[in-house]
């Protein structure tokens, strides 16, 4: 290992302060005890999570994964993604295939506001979607009945594609109203959102609200849970993150499934710039050195669980020396100690190859909103969820795959029920059936 590089891991490993531990494999989830649920609603706790989305219209240009997670509670879709990467129904009641496509009968359910969901609020989603929903690879949609919709388009698993990032809007906008078990009640933009229960949700919910708060890094995270000022939290995948939660006490969990760190390099817009930067870089040095247990070397821009998806067309990429030069800028977001680590050792193999290379750093919110849209500068390493058989979201040409990481969540008792989601849906994805089991 060249001195440069070995310097930065000494420096990560003193900033994690990382001692013994189990790799990160954590806790048992509170959903393998036997704890019993409350007759009725009970309580609140508070959720920390990295960053602040720019918007929670999940169709916005500006939506980011954060938006999408943190809507999972309040919209409902036609189906819903398990942990597993398998569906569940949430609004259909029945679906059949037709010639073209599908048909389906939505359940009898209501908006908070007491009105119907209906096949016309679908159709209005469907039109204002775009990939990565599966809603965007609808041809025709059109309603048959208040409960009766017909979807046409060349899908092969129309159920995965309809618990794809395919919330179901009132009217098809994101306003005041919604249909999930959980109501927004109340936003502080920069601090918090609260949720509480949906009056016309038809089943029971464990805890009574929740809120959400925003949190500017990683280490504020664990520091917030450590000293008990949020309950629980979905922390991004960090340098023996595992090992650090352990050393305070701290419940945890983690599930490799589809999320993804990798390079975007759309911005840099010149003609064999990926070839130029795959070539210049060790990616598994990455991943020995800062991903270790907690993820995996991903091959592909479309990782998986199973042994399977660990492959893609990457895995015949070898580093080699070049002879390029030059100077690129590589932006992270500020906070995410993950991707700013990754970023300072791309800096090092790259001026290794002879590529001087700039480091931007920028908060969360823009880097995934605003930035994510207009990628101002060569390389961005960020973060990325995905789903079964999801091909929309991200170009094999414009991006270098690094990791497969784990989606983690941590918590304090007596909180249970955390199960984290490695898709799109993220923690929240179950809040309805967490509860507290004392107090």
């Amino acid at each position: 290992m060249p001195r440069s590089i070995a310097g930065l891991i000494a420096v990560a490993l003193v900033m994690a302060a990382c001692t013994g531990g189990d790799g990160g494999k954590g806790h048992p989830d509170g959903t393998r005890s036997t704890p019993t649920p409350p007759a009725e609603p009970h309580g609140s706790v508070v959720v920390g999570v990295y960053g602040e989305p720019a918007t929670l219209d999940p169709y916005s240009t500006l939506a980011s994964e954060l938006t999408w997670q943190l809507v999972r509670p309040v919209y409902p879709s036609l189906y819903r993604l398990l942990p597993d990467g398998s569906v569940e129904p949430d609004l259909v009641d029945r679906l059949a295939a037709t010639p073209t496509g599908i048909r389906i009968t939505l359940v009898d359910r209501r908006w908070s506001d007491g009105t119907a969901i209906t096949a016309r609020d679908v159709v209005a989603s469907v039109k204002r979607a775009r990939p990565p929903s599966g809603f965007a690879l609808v041809d025709k949609a059109r309603a048959a009945g208040p409960r009766t919709l017909i979807l046409e388009g060349d899908v092969a698993d129309w159920p995965t594609a309809l618990a794809t990032v395919a919330y179901v809007l009132p009217g098809g906008v994101a306003r005041k109203i919604y249909g999930g078990p959980f109501v927004i009640s109340d936003r502080v933009p920069g601090l918090e959102i609260d949720y509480a229960i949906n009056e016309e949700w038809p089943d029971t919910t464990g805890l009574q609200r929740f809120k959400v708060q925003f949190a500017i890094s990683t280490e504020m995270l664990i520091a917030l849970l450590e000293r008990g000022k949020i309950d629980v939290s979905a922390i991004p995948s960090a340098l023996n993150l595992g090992q650090r939660l352990d050393e305070h006490g701290i419940a945890h969990a983690g599930a490799l499934g589809w999320d993804l760190l990798y390079l975007d390099l759309d911005g840099a817009d010149l003609p064999g710039f990926d070839n130029t930067i795959g070539r210049a870089l060790d990616r598994q040095a990455i991943v020995d050195d800062l991903v270790r247990s907690e993820g995996r070397l991903a091959n592909g821009i479309h990782p998986g669980p199973g042994t399977h998806d660990a492959g893609g067309p990457f895995a015949k990429v070898t580093p080699k020396k070049t002879e390029s030069s030059g100077t690129v800028q590589i932006s992270a977001p500020t906070g995410d100690e993950l991707a700013e680590f990754v970023q300072r050792l791309i800096q090092v193999q790259l001026e290794d190859a002879g590529i001087t290379a700039e480091l931007v750093t920028v908060e969360p919110d823009r880097f995934y909103g605003e930035w994510a849209a207009t990628d101002p500068f060569d390389i961005a390493v960020r973060r990325a969820g995905g789903a079964p058989d999801d091909r929309s979201a991200r170009s094999d040409r414009f991006a270098i795959p690094v990791a497969e990481v784990e989606s983690v969540g941590a918590w304090n008792p007596p909180v249970t029920g955390i199960a984290p989601n490695p898709t799109y849906d993220g923690l929240l994805w179950n809040v309805q059936d967490w509860f507290l089991t004392e107090g």
